[in-house]
């Protein structure tokens, strides 16, 4: 058995391996983007490309210019509706959300729980070609984006070495790796998250600020207290 579960592992991980950031490979991610967009009675969500939003997004008011944050998600694929408390404050606050699909890389396998560096890396990329793509749409403000990454987006966040972003919020990941200090950043995690190791004594410690919640929940951007905090801590780094 314990033999069968190794050759698994290996399996996985090397399958992993094979996973590209080359320049056509994090375009896929680009072209699979789902988006919220908040702006008066002018809502716009789901698949970016899709002509219904791309007909809304063109009637925005001409000159208008959002914060908008890139979101990496969790290794089990999009997950905007389990962030809502957060990404919802960040929307009627007048940010913009888009959120690069990591699943549309060929190739691409979960790797919930394996710990495999190589795909830190591959989403630390998605989000660096995220800001490139997003910088130039007519709607987002170059000057003011920010990333925000859960669960393995959170190990992609701290694995991001770049200016592009003001500020970067790590959701459900302990840093194991270091993190960039470059970028103001807030760690946010559970003490006792049962996917994390040892959270509450080395839990992001190169972070600007750090929540450490009581429990042992994984998803610490569902809560009213952290959704107030991110908004916060965003607004404090927007260039004006």
């Amino acid at each position: 058995m314990r033999l069968l579960f190794f050759s698994l592992l290996v399996s996985v991980l090397s399958g992993c391996s094979s996973i590209s950031s080359r320049p056509d490979e994090l375009q896929r991610t680009w072209d699979a983007a789902h988006l919220r967009v908040l702006h008066g009675d002018t809502y716009a969500f789901g698949l970016m490309r899709a002509a219904s939003n791309q007909d809304v997004l063109s009637k925005l008011p001409p000159g208008l210019k959002l914060p908008t944050v890139i979101y990496l998600h969790g290794c089990l694929g999009l997950d905007l509706e389990k962030q809502t408390r957060t990404l919802g404050r960040l929307l009627r606050e007048g940010f913009a959300v888009i959120a690069p699909d990591s699943y549309a890389l060929s190739n691409r396998r979960t790797v919930c729980g394996m710990g495999d560096r190589h795909v830190f890396s591959v989403r630390a990329a998605e989000a660096r070609y995220a800001a490139e793509k997003a910088g130039a749409l007519h709607w987002v403000d170059a000057s003011n984006l920010f990333l925000i990454g859960h669960s393995e987006g959170g190990a992609g966040a701290a694995a991001y070495r770049g200016e592009q972003f003001n500020a970067i919020v790590i959701s459900g990941f302990n840093c194991a790796d270091g993190i960039t200090r470059r970028v103001p950043t807030l760690a946010v995690a559970y003490r006792d998250d049962k996917w994390l190791y040892n959270t509450g004594g080395f839990f992001c410690t190169g972070a600007t600020e750090r929540m450490i919640l009581e429990g042992t929940s994984h998803h610490a951007l569902r809560e009213e207290e952290v959704a107030e905090r991110v908004v916060g801590f965003l607004k404090s780094h927007l260039k004006h």
